[in-house]
């Protein structure tokens, strides 16, 4: 994408801002691991480059997904699908 962005950047002067669409993966994740729908999530997530947080993640009925997403993790007791940076001990640390 940087590469992309500095091209329109450099060679147009079309107003962008060029957004990582890492999060649609990360919401692809924990929806297969909590078993719902990715559709099913509603995130706010802020960051800089590629190092995505989401900051607040709720059901589409307004509950909010960590109180269930820490229950699962601590039963599971397993990185979350195998990406590290979605483990335990990731969200034990913030």
């Amino acid at each position: 994408m940087t590469r992309a962005c500095r091209a329109i950047s450099r060679y147009t002067k079309v107003k962008f801002v060029g957004l990582c669409y890492g999060i649609y993966f990360q919401l692809a994740s924990l929806a297969k691991f909590l078993e719902v729908k990715p559709q099913d999530l509603d995130a706010k997530a802020a960051g800089l480059n590629h190092l995505t947080w989401i900051m607040d993640l709720r059901f589409k009925d307004g509950r909010d997904v960590y109180p269930v997403l820490n229950e699962k993790l601590r039963k599971t007791k397993r990185l979350l699908l195998n990406r590290p940076y979605i483990g335990d001990s990731l969200e034990r640390g913030y």
